[in-house]
């Protein structure tokens, strides 16, 4: 079994030379394609096999399950980090208040006692 593959040059299609192995190198996609034990795969550019259909699809949906996972972590991470924002908003709000408070009960205490304000 062999591979023939032809790529386009100007306006017409010529056959592609395969290399040493009887790959051919599809440059759009960066891979090797090729037969091993008399069937067709895809190889990286290092030549090792990348599975077949099946495999690829597990490795996609695993890989996008990952990506959904990493996203809703750092979704949860990000709103955690912003209710730990709003708390310290509003507890240095609620320390500010409390201190004027304190500043003007001082200076009513100041009056009761006939002090200078």
């Amino acid at each position: 079994m062999r591979i023939v593959g032809y790529e386009r040059a100007g306006a017409a299609y010529r056959a592609m030379t395969p290399d040493e192995r009887g790959w051919l190198w599809l440059e759009p996609l960066r891979v090797w394609i090729g037969v091993q034990e008399s069937e067709v795969y895809c190889f990286d550019e290092q030549g090792r096999r990348m599975g077949d259909y099946a495999d690829l699809v597990e490795i996609v949906i695993e890989s996008e399950e990952r990506v959904a996972e990493t996203l809703a972590e750092a979704k949860a991470q990000a709103q955690a980090r912003m209710d730990a924002e709003a708390r310290a908003e509003a507890e240095a709000r609620a320390w500010a208040e409390a201190e004027a408070r304190v500043r003007e009960l001082e200076a009513q205490l100041r009056r009761l006692r006939g002090e200078e304000v």
